[in-house]
């Protein structure tokens, strides 16, 4: 069976990368051909995608300025991201920008899925994007979703209508947050919660990756995604607290100034053990979250200013509310530790049910 996969796999993102190879690798899982549409939003291509990013900035000159300054640091994310893909995915043909053009240059597929991340957030991709619902399918060939997001709790009366469209088209939804569940029953529909395929592969898949230890001596890993002098300051006091060193994950060079040890934008492999190693992780990002419950680490999220559905969502199934802080001025590391036998007891139950949801989905096609 051919399968063909859309996700956001572009993405200059360590999580966007590693879901997309995730999902890959566990849709073929009978021996099917599985491949990545090479689907691209116009506005997170190369520098385009610095233009979103400095768009807070009014003048044109400070934004020229800070363009070049990040030149560097976009050509570093397309070595390491791009050489992971490269490496590990099989992402098909050229990039493609729109849906007719998807339609025209995909080959015939028995299944069309829509692979995990916000692919249905209308916020960050700028409305709902058909290329997303698939909507470039042969005729004949089925449609499923596998942990898709829409990254918020609630969808817009004006987007309601064109969603229950394109979702209708599907044989079978799955999403990985409740609150997506919520939005496609108000559709009058119904859909799965699965576990993010970052998850569902499991601790022992991405063992694999980790490395030989570089970082010697016991450390504080700093992955942030969202810039914040209160994080930054929280991760200093916590390390000290902890007595260990604070090491960060810098995804821009830029970033070298913040506090800890910098390790400048790693591969994907340094990456995953970076979390490996550490000894205890502070994030404000998703995935940083998920690897820290894969590899059993003592944690805190620090929630980003926006769409942090998923991870208050995650938080509250594994019953860890209390690893959020900074919410209410709470800046005091957890007093308890994870209870990693109960937490591996739940996600081993969700796993089952996810690894169900993809039997059934590959019999679908």
């Amino acid at each position: 069976m051919k399968i063909i996969v859309i996700t956001k796999h572009y993405v200059k993102n360590y999580g966007s990368v590693l879901q997309t190879y995730a999902t890959q690798e566990l849709l073929r899982r009978n021996g099917d051909e599985v491949i990545v549409a090479n689907y691209v939003l116009p506005q997170s291509a190369g520098m385009r995608y610095m233009d979103v990013v400095l768009r807070k900035y009014s003048s044109k000159l400070k934004r020229g300025i800070l363009k070049i300054i990040l030149l560097p640091t976009v050509l570093r994310w397309k070595n390491v991201f791009g050489g992971f893909l490269k490496k590990y995915v099989n992402v098909w043909g050229d990039p493609v920008g729109d849906c007719i053009a998807l339609e025209r240059e995909l080959p015939e597929a028995d299944l069309y899925c829509t692979g995990s991340d916000q692919v249905w957030n209308p916020e960050t991709n700028g409305g709902l994007q058909p290329a997303y619902f698939c909507e470039f399918a042969k005729e004949g060939g089925k449609r499923v979703s596998f942990a898709a997001s829409f990254g918020v709790k609630h969808i817009d009366e004006k987007y309601e209508a064109v969603l229950k469209k394109y979702l209708q088209n599907y044989a079978a939804l799955s999403v990985r947050e409740t609150s997506g569940i919520h939005i496609i029953e108000r559709l009058g529909m119904q859909a799965s919660e699965v576990l993010d395929p970052v998850f569902a592969a499991g601790s022992e898949f991405w063992m694999k990756f980790a490395g030989k230890r570089k970082i010697k001596k016991s450390y504080v890993l700093v992955y942030q995604l969202n810039s914040s002098k209160k994080f930054d300051g929280f991760a200093q006091r916590a390390a000290d607290k902890l007595g260990k060193k604070l090491v960060r994950i810098c995804t821009r060079y830029d970033q070298i100034v913040k506090k800890g040890r910098a390790v400048l934008i790693p591969s994907v492999e340094e990456w995953i053990s970076l979390f490996y190693y550490a000894d205890y992780v502070i994030t404000d990002s998703f995935h940083g979250t998920v690897f820290s419950l894969l590899f059993q680490k003592e944690f805190v999220n620090i929630y980003p200013p926006r769409f942090s559905e998923r991870i208050e969502n995650l938080l509250s199934i594994l019953k860890l509310k209390d690893r959020h802080v900074m919410e209410n001025n709470r800046t005091e590391l957890p007093k308890n530790k994870i209870d990693y036998e109960a937490i591996n007891k739940i996600l081993e139950n969700e796993r089952q049910k996810t690894d169900k949801f993809i039997d059934m989905i590959l019999k679908t096609g």
